[in-house]
């Protein structure tokens, strides 16, 4: 376990340098952000989710990538960027729509990024 973190630190560390850049390019980048919570062993672990996929017309999600993890909000999100960095020329992307449940850990990456447009998901309105 300890080299899967020494691995993750290290993925972050590069991110944060800036010396991740991936190849593909799109205009638009979709994150549908959650947390959710599993019963591991008769305790409660909250186990946050993220999907990060390129959708190329509104009929047709292509490109999905799962995030999963323990780790605290604000380095996992620097894992997930670092992992969507690693394959998508971030300097290409126009925009990025964040999808979640209002939580103020997904709605903070768009603090000060014009860049992100945070929508609240359909299930949390209706």
């Amino acid at each position: 376990m300890n080299e899967i973190i020494k691995l993750e630190n290290d993925r972050i560390s590069k991110y944060l340098k800036g010396e991740i850049k991936g190849k593909k390019e799109a205009n638009i980048l979709f994150q549908e952000k959650d947390g959710v919570y599993l019963k591991i062993q008769g305790k409660k672990h909250k186990q946050k989710l993220k999907v990060a996929n390129k959708d190329s017309n509104s009929y047709q999600t292509i490109g999905i990538m799962y995030f999963l993890g323990y780790k605290q909000s604000k380095c996992f999100d620097d894992l997930v960027n670092d992992g969507i960095k690693e394959i998508y020329n971030k300097e290409e992307i126009q925009y990025t729509i964040l999808n979640g449940d209002g939580a103020l850990w997904i709605s903070l990456e768009r603090e000060n990024n014009i860049q992100k447009i945070y929508q609240l998901d359909l299930f949390y309105i209706f």
